[in-house]
């Protein structure tokens, strides 16, 4: 008995040391504590969803169910925590309307909710880096690059949109282009050259950056990826992530392990069903673990 006490004593130090060296022992500790809360009291649960405050207005759940549709896929549970980061998400930010556009809350609401929707996986969901959204009525002039734009996320903390492109990505989701997840993908990136540290990127960083070398060959040929996307390391990634919300199937089926690499990243598979040997997610402070009857196939 003390050898199994002492043996799982070693474990749990080993493990609190692993997450010591991504960043997180404290998220680690917090874990555990929520899990045994949650196996121990039924009514947690719940106690923990009450307390996600603020919370959203009926009338911004309603902006989010008819423009939003992520949001009604979502449990009840989830859709208080989704609530609460976009509210926690907007406590900071400052929105400009360019042009002579008005900005309007609706506007605000959408974009938050993108943000939060791309880092649902992540604790990480604040984007501190970023506190100014300069939103155009459409496409706009740029002098830094001297070339009109869509959009723009630079490492000032400053993201630029151009506002009818942004809601064509949610309103057109066949053509793998969405304008809100390609710019928050360049904020993630520059939030972890900020200082930002999200355990799950880096951890797997070196296997993405492998796979993507094999994607950019195997796609040279293939009109999958739109030609932007090879501009540079950040187009890829933000491409790649376009695709891996609007177009999640199809990646999966070309590029199994960069779709595999992408998921564990972003702790999310919107494709459904991905087999990993090791699947982590904060929502509801729950972690748990996906054992697929095949690992070795996707």
């Amino acid at each position: 008995m003390g050898f199994v006490i002492t043996l799982l004593i070693a474990i749990i130090i080993a493990y609190i040391i692993f997450e010591v060296r991504m960043g997180s022992p404290i998220l680690f500790i917090l874990d555990c504590i929520d899990i045994y809360r949650f196996k121990r009291h039924k009514e947690f649960k719940y106690t923990y969803l009450n307390q996600c405050t603020p919370s959203l207005t009926i009338e911004e759940e309603n902006v989010l169910k008819q423009k939003f549709t992520y949001y009604n896929s979502l449990s009840r549970d989830k859709q208080l925590i989704f609530g609460y980061r976009i509210k926690r998400f907007l406590e900071d930010k400052n929105f400009i309307g360019m042009e002579e556009l008005e900005v309007v809350s609706e506007m605000q609401l959408l974009i938050a909710a993108t943000a939060v929707k791309l880092t649902f996986g992540l604790r990480y969901y604040t984007y501190d880096c970023f506190h100014t959204f300069r939103i155009y009525p459409s496409q706009f002039y740029s002098r830094l690059v001297n070339s009109y734009m869509y959009g723009g996320a630079s490492i000032s903390g400053v993201m630029s949109l151009a506002w009818d492109n942004f809601l064509h990505g949610f309103e057109t989701t066949v053509d793998n282009i969405n304008l809100g997840f390609h710019e928050f993908a360049h904020a993630l990136i520059i939030s972890q050259q900020n200082d930002v540290t999200i355990p799950s990127f880096k951890l797997y960083t070196a296997d993405y950056d492998f796979e993507v070398e094999y994607a950019k060959g195997v796609m040279a040929n293939d009109d999958f990826f739109r030609e932007y996307a090879f501009t540079n390391d950040m187009e890829f990634f933000a491409v790649a992530v376009e695709h891996f919300f609007e177009n999640p199937v199809t990646l999966r089926e070309k590029l199994p392990n960069l779709y595999l690499c992408l998921a564990k990243m972003l702790l999310q598979d919107p494709a459904g069903n991905t087999p990993m040997s090791r699947y982590r997610t904060s929502l509801n402070g729950k972690m748990w673990v996906l054992r697929p009857q095949d690992e070795n196939t996707l």
